[in-house]
């Protein structure tokens, strides 16, 4: 998640890893919502991102095509924010409810839930579509599917109430209520 700096640094410092790690990475987009930006992970590293797509053996790119949606957003007062914040909640669940709210507080009144998402996938859990393409990774960080590019998974779909759930019960199951673990 994030600027794939570090991955591409250890791709090229050490090429005979390329074969044996499973990379997912949050990042990328071949429909942006803004045509003249790349997605913001590619956009901050463009040479680690596009390292990260001709070095790693079929790397999973959860795209923002995916993630960018209010289908999974969590907003304050909202279930997911709700469970977190309960007086009654563990120690931890309470400081992650007290992060959200200074969120919605100073950005945005919701977030979405792009690097959750991007863990489903790399867990390889049913609800995150991919499809093999041929991709390349321009200067500024744009990804375009190109029949002469690398050979990647790209999410193309995902199923975003059962990833919701899976979230919400991940959650419940932490404890995030009092009296569990």
């Amino acid at each position: 998640m994030g600027p794939a700096t570090n991955l591409a640094e250890v791709l090229t410092a050490r090429p005979d890893l390329a074969e044996r790690l499973v990379v997912t990475q949050k990042g990328g987009a071949v429909n942006y919502r803004d045509p003249e930006r790349a997605e913001h992970n590619f956009r901050m590293d463009p040479v680690a991102a596009a390292t990260l797509v001709s070095t790693a053996r079929l790397p999973k790119l959860v795209l923002s095509d995916t993630t960018f949606t209010p289908e999974i957003e969590i907003r304050r007062g909202g279930t997911l924010h709700h469970r977190l914040s309960r007086p009654d909640a563990l120690p931890w669940a309470r400081l992650v409810a007290a992060h959200l709210d200074q969120w919605f507080e100073h950005f945005h009144p919701s977030t979405i839930q792009h690097d959750a998402l991007t863990l489903a996938a790399g867990l390889q859990m049913p609800f995150v579509g991919l499809a093999r393409e041929r991709v390349l990774v321009d200067a500024a960080g744009r990804l375009t599917i190109n029949p002469t590019g690398h050979l990647v998974r790209l999410s193309v779909t995902a199923n975003y109430p059962v990833f919701m759930g899976w979230l919400d019960r991940g959650l419940e199951a932490a404890g995030a209520r009092g009296g569990g673990r």
